[in-house]
């Protein structure tokens, strides 16, 4: 099976540090797609302590919203049926 990705609407966004967007990450099994949501706002991995820190001056965590839908599943995205016109 393949790693989980992230979804296209946070590709190419700045997850970490942008105070606005989530993490998605999608995969799928043999009968189900599933997608994971998570708010990594702020957290980076810590060399010396060997785990994650919050880096906001103030250690509040941002709030941020997302919308997952089913074409997060990139194999579930619709393709059109290809018709003959006679």
């Amino acid at each position: 099976t393949l790693p989980g990705r992230p979804t296209l609407d946070c590709m190419f966004r700045n997850v970490i540090a942008d105070e606005d967007t989530a993490l998605k990450i999608w995969n799928v099994n043999a009968v189900n797609g599933v997608v994971g949501v998570m708010n990594v706002q702020g957290f980076a991995w810590h060399r010396d302590t060997f785990g994650f820190r919050n880096r906001h001056k103030n250690g509040m965590i941002p709030n941020v919203t997302a919308h997952v839908k089913p074409s997060d599943v990139m194999t579930w995205h619709h393709q059109p049926s290809s018709s003959s016109s006679s």
